[in-house]
């Protein structure tokens, strides 16, 4: 087998772009916050968010899931569950309880 094997001034190369790469990377800010919207598309996105909260409430069954059957009960009580919680609906809520109940 014939191989080329890089030049040493390749491999010089390689190592000053890698170390600036990582530079770069270590040294930008990184935020988790997402960028702010202009107050009317904020405002439709948050009554959206409202009425995905509404539709969930309504659809959860009396046992704290949102199954139509018995498969996947816990799977389907869990991320409708988390779901309201990221959407900004208190621990405390009976819809969230119900959940955390059947999930627990």
């Amino acid at each position: 087998m014939n191989r080329r094997l890089l030049s040493p001034r390749l491999w010089q190369r390689i190592g000053v772009l890698s170390a600036l790469l990582w530079a770069l990377a270590w040294s930008a800010p990184v935020s988790s916050e997402p960028l702010p919207l202009p107050p009317e598309l904020q405002k439709r996105v948050n009554q959206a968010i409202d009425r995905g909260v509404q539709v969930l409430r309504g659809a959860q069954g009396n046992v704290g899931t949102w199954a139509l059957n018995k498969n996947h009960m816990t799977g389907y009580a869990a991320l409708p569950g988390l779901t309201l919680l990221e959407c900004g609906v208190p621990a405390s809520d009976p819809a969230v309880q119900r959940a955390a109940a059947l999930v627990r």
